[in-house]
């Protein structure tokens, strides 16, 4: 059942939480993610957690894209397998749909077939460079790789939702739960400690939940033994 949404103008004129608090972290305003909670403010646009549609939507008849995603979304978790074949069919059908390539990428990752889940999003990078999710994606693979320098130039030098988007006022939390995730490794790669803390702060503000949370907060506490250890080796030297 969706959560009942307060109307935009009652959001957008209250950045306080429901104990009256104003909060200000980072560069952020909102309050924590609750079951009742639809949206958070940000300074310049709001984090929903409802369902949302894009403009891909158009892209297939109705009733494919409900198919895409809501069976199919689902389909890739439960029946990985399964999932794949028809996300294969739609794929030559629709070579411009966007999703198509982020789910199959994820059922190919749930079936640990590491090859054709970089295939996917490589492709999907090429076909739509634009679409946030094929960005994530492309970033998280080079990250992997070592191939760090690539970053600011997937992102445009832009490390923010809103200087990538700026027609948008609107971003669903996994597109940001993704987007500040993957920020957050990527600074701690370059040694930005800093940086990453704060992606980390933001994450557990919109979803603390979130499995990206979570391995941000392991990365983050693996990054802080690692410099203890070397730096009780310099002393010891």
């Amino acid at each position: 059942m969706k959560k009942k949404s307060k109307s935009k103008k009652k959001r957008k004129s209250s950045r306080r939480t429901k104990k009256g608090r104003k909060r200000n972290q980072a560069s952020f305003k909102g309050s924590r993610k609750r079951d009742d909670l639809a949206v958070i403010q940000f300074n310049e646009y709001d984090i929903v957690y409802d369902p949302m549609d894009d403009e891909y939507s158009d892209l297939v008849p109705p009733e494919i894209e409900k198919e895409i995603s809501v069976d199919l979304y689902l389909l890739a978790g439960d029946n990985p397998r399964k999932a794949i074949h028809r996300l294969e069919e739609l794929r030559l059908q629709y070579p411009e749909h966007p999703r198509i390539y982020n789910y199959l990428a994820k059922a190919y990752s749930y079936v640990r077939d590491a090859e054709k889940m970089i295939e996917v999003v490589e492709e999907n990078y090429r076909r739509n460079p634009d679409y946030l999710f094929a960005k994530i994606n492309y970033a998280q693979i080079c990250l992997q790789r070592g191939k760090i320098h690539k970053i600011p130039i997937i992102l445009d030098h832009k490390f923010d939702l809103k200087m990538l988007y700026p027609e948008r006022n609107e971003f669903h939390v996994t597109e940001a739960v993704s987007f500040f995730g993957m920020l957050g490794i990527y600074f701690l790669k370059i040694d930005d400690m800093d940086q990453s803390k704060r992606m980390l702060m933001i994450l557990e503000d919109i979803d603390p939940d979130a499995e990206m949370t979570k391995e941000l907060k392991r990365q983050i506490r693996v990054a802080k033994r690692l410099c203890t250890f070397k730096r009780l080796l310099n002393i010891r030297e």
